[in-house]
């Protein structure tokens, strides 16, 4: 059950991923072309959820609840950081 769990969320943070990854350089939210610094934001931030939902397989794969709920928490971390970042981005 933990395996399925874990792929589950880690197909939806590959989908964050992806969505951040291709909208570097298109319109993104309400900005036309985000800037430079929130490009590289996405970038960064993508990077590290690809790696967070790695960790989630594992995780699963070997039924560890303790690293499936450090990843977990992690990858929410890291997506709350980047959402502080939009903030700062729009003003």
């Amino acid at each position: 059950m933990l395996l399925i769990a874990m792929i589950v969320y880690a197909l939806v943070l590959v989908g964050l991923a992806a969505f951040l990854l291709t909208h570097r350089n298109r319109p993104f939210l309400t900005m036309s072309v985000p800037t430079p610094e929130l490009a590289s934001n996405m970038l960064l931030t993508s990077i590290l959820i690809i790696v967070c939902a790695i960790v989630c397989i594992v995780a699963g794969i070997i039924v560890s609840k303790m690293l499936a709920l450090i990843a977990i928490t992690v990858s929410v971390i890291f997506v709350g950081i980047f959402g502080f970042s939009i903030l700062s981005a729009m003003n």
